[in-house]
């Protein structure tokens, strides 16, 4: 299980920032919320419902595929071909899917910009998990019973969506500057991450 923002190409590209950016415009001209209360009111939503997608549905009633559509509408002209990346998926055995918060349709984008789509047997997204975003435990659930195996592997660049794929014996890897304790290996980039350990 392979997440895709922040893990597939560097957070750097500025992708995630301007995801963030569109969430708080959709927050500001939808639901008229004044913009010094966004902020607190996401990190309330992602603690109480794992999501700020979960916490606008429960509490506005949103259309989530508006949403979605409104928030991944970005420009993603900054990710590039990476071709060490697209060698180290071909060393991979096994199947490998992206396992992601966003829509399907972000995904796709992403992966043809960085010409590695090939290389992925699937793409679980944030519709197909209901809406439920992770480190909640109800996607991953889904996620095994809809690609059972004997062993699992989750990359990550979050260390509190590990410590969830921990629960149910997956082996970790945090793509991160940041180290953790909590996961099996730690690495800078994807193309870090040793082959024997995958």
């Amino acid at each position: 299980m392979i997440d895709l923002d922040k893990t597939l190409y560097k957070p750097q590209t500025g992708i995630f920032d301007h995801i963030n950016k569109n969430i708080k415009k959709f927050m500001m001209q939808y639901l008229n919320m004044e913009e010094k209360f966004i902020e607190n009111l996401r990190s309330f939503y992602v603690k109480t419902y794992g999501s700020t997608l979960m916490g606008l549905i429960k509490n506005y009633n949103i259309d989530p595929y508006f949403f979605l559509e409104y928030a991944h509408n970005v420009d993603l002209s900054s990710i590039n071909t990476n071709n060490n990346l697209k060698e180290k998926l071909k060393k991979i055995n096994g199947k490998k899917i992206i396992f992601t918060s966003a829509p399907k349709k972000h995904a796709l984008n992403v992966l043809e910009r960085l010409e590695i789509l090939s290389e992925f047997n699937d793409i679980f997204d944030i519709i197909e998990a209901d809406f439920i975003a992770k480190p909640n435990k109800e996607p991953y659930i889904k996620i095994i019973k809809k690609f059972p195996s004997l062993f699992y592997t989750m990359i990550d660049d979050m260390e509190q969506n590990l410590i969830t794929a921990k629960m149910f014996k997956f082996k970790t890897v945090l793509v991160n500057t940041k180290k953790s304790d909590c996961v099996d290996l730690c690495v800078e980039s994807f193309e870090e991450i040793p082959i024997e350990f995958l």
